[in-house]
């Protein structure tokens, strides 16, 4: 019984004699103190889910390079957004500079195309054109989300002059701080195992359109035979 003479049932107390005299707290205390536990769990819970939204964000999940008549490489987070942008000569910086790219890695690479043809007076619809796209694989083999996307917009757009290429994180490791993309490095080792007269530091020194041309020449020579 309460100081009101109503009955109250007390959690965890049990039957109690008659007489016995206990402190529970005003209902309405209890109730404050509920909400509150709640409400700080909310929050919690609120920031917890920010603070994973944030890092998978800011997480550099597919890198992408580009070699045209400049070289490129793009990084996209786990969203497929671009966060960062990266030019290998004084030209592709300008470049990168003017457009302030942002978006899908398509959207990305279309953008700088289309920017590149207008630039250079080239027609990379044309198959005389050369334009290499690589993309670094991934433990999860996550990249193929990435290359069906590249894949798409080439065959929508008609872009002839593009090669698509998988490089492995070791390449992508070894070509940080050589100012070379990942994807040129990776044909210039290609290009050595074929023929170990050719020295790598050789190999990237070799416009673009060479360079692939000497990579695909063996395999061609290998098939009519």
């Amino acid at each position: 019984m309460d100081t009101g003479g109503g009955f109250r049932f007390v959690k965890g107390h049990g039957s109690l004699p008659v007489g016995r005299e206990i402190e529970v707290e005003s209902l309405s205390k209890a109730a404050y103190r509920k909400v509150r536990t709640s409400a700080l769990a909310a929050c919690l819970v609120v920031a917890v889910a920010a603070a994973s939204i944030t890092g998978m964000w800011t997480h550099e999940k597919y890198a992408v390079s580009v070699d045209i008549n400049s070289s490129y490489e793009f990084v996209f987070n786990d969203f497929n957004r671009l966060v960062a942008a990266k030019a290998f000569d004084p030209e592709g910086a300008a470049l990168l500079k003017e457009l302030h790219l942002e978006g899908t890695v398509g959207e990305v690479l279309l953008e700088l195309i289309n920017a590149e043809e207008v630039h250079d007076n080239i027609n990379l619809h044309d198959e005389s054109e050369v334009m290499l796209i690589t993309v670094v694989e991934n433990r999860d083999h996550s990249e193929n989300k990435c290359l069906a996307e590249i894949n798409a917009m080439i065959e929508e757009e008609e872009i002839g002059s593009a090669v698509v290429e998988v490089c492995t994180r070791e390449c992508d490791d070894r070509s940080d701080g050589m100012e070379v993309t990942h994807g040129r490095l990776m044909l210039a080792e290609r290009l050595h195992e074929l023929d170990p007269s050719v020295p790598v530091e050789q190999a990237l020194e070799m416009p673009l359109c060479d360079l692939l041309l000497a990579v695909n020449e063996p395999k061609k020579a290998r098939k009519t035979r």
